[in-house]
């Protein structure tokens, strides 16, 4: 009997493996010169006409706008495209910066405005964040991981009320 459970265990593995996401075609460049790489996109949660963008080592956020095809540079921050998010609004982009005092590194957490690119740094101390920073559901407050405990910074946005998401309420379990 544990002989057929396994066979058919083993079975049901097979089938999972060959229902696999499998590519339509190549791909197709929508953004930058030809020598140019982005990565990491995510869209905006407004009308997804914008799509954040990093480079492959993660140096900086663009802005994707696909009405136009145009493309701006908001940060240029070493570690900024590692793990960014959108406010529930769109207007704005939270991201954990690298920073380094000689071989020491700690970390800062930025919020940029989206319509003008000018950042505010949320972080007074130097710490290092053991994750990427996330958004309250009213964008009031941005939550961090440092160290052993969670810490919230004031962003001072506030989203409207009909753009507070659900689920995003658990912010750490």
């Amino acid at each position: 009997m544990r002989y057929v459970w396994m066979c058919l265990f083993l079975f049901g593995l097979t089938i999972n493996l060959s229902a696999q996401w499998q590519s339509a075609g190549e791909p197709v460049k929508v953004a930058g010169s030809a020598a140019e790489e982005f990565t990491n996109p995510v869209w905006s949660p407004t009308d997804g006409q914008l799509i954040a963008l990093t480079k492959p080592d993660y140096r900086g956020i663009w802005l994707l706008d696909l009405t136009d095809g145009s493309i701006r540079q908001i940060s240029d921050e070493t570690g900024a495209g590692f793990g960014f998010s959108w406010s529930h609004n769109g207007a704005a982009i939270v991201t954990r910066v690298a920073k380094y005092e000689g071989r020491i590194p700690f970390n800062e957490i930025l919020v940029y405005d989206v319509a003008t690119g000018d950042y505010r740094n949320l972080t007074t101390t130097k710490t290092r964040f053991r994750d990427v920073p996330r958004w309250s559901n009213d964008d009031a407050l941005v939550y961090a991981f440092a160290k052993k405990d969670v810490v919230q910074y004031e962003t001072g946005f506030v989203a409207a009320k009909d753009s507070v998401k659900k689920s995003n309420a658990l912010v750490y379990n």
